[in-house]
């Protein structure tokens, strides 16, 4: 695994050019990840209309979005929560709203297209995460069934779980 940062004249990570992507990373990687937006730190984020960039190579697409965010009001833990409306626009985040925003295409599935869908529920740090992890794995897969989309593969990453 290597990460070669690609640095701005502002001092910010930029992203590498679609040329150097093609003549450069793809000849040498059997698997690239690329990070397509990011969430200025929060546990979930609403992709703006101009959002997410996808490079037309890409073959799978992993939804992301952090466990810790149930339970919180939505302005606090949502990057772009503003964009929610298109989903859901007051109160708390719910498993039922995070599934939403993970299966939606208006949410991180935005721009898939024909490409394989996979989702990471990310900060499974303890029993609460953990019960919200299954919570929200069982309403991804009724909205699925519901609006006719075919099942997702859903992982969970922790850091250090811890027994609450």
């Amino acid at each position: 695994f290597s990460m070669l940062p690609y640095t701005s004249s502002l001092g910010k990570l930029s992203p590498f050019t679609p040329l150097y992507i093609n003549i450069c990373l793809l000849n040498y990687c059997d698997v690239l990840l690329i990070e397509a937006d990011g969430s200025k730190g929060l546990p979930v984020k609403v992709p703006a209309e101009h959002e997410p960039v996808i490079i037309p190579e890409t073959q799978v697409v992993i939804g992301c979005a952090g466990l810790t965010a149930i339970g919180e009001m939505i302005q606090e833990v949502c990057f772009r929560s503003e964009f929610l409306e298109r989903i859901r626009k007051d109160g708390k985040v719910t498993e039922q709203l995070l599934a939403e925003i993970l299966c939606s295409e208006s949410g991180t599935r935005k721009n898939v297209g024909k490409r394989a869908y996979r989702i990471l529920l990310n900060q499974l740090d303890g029993s609460r995460e953990k019960g919200a992890a299954e919570q929200t794995a069982k309403w991804i897969d009724q909205w699925s069934q519901k609006n006719g989309k075919e099942t997702v593969t859903i992982a969970a990453s922790c850091y250090l779980y811890t027994k609450d």
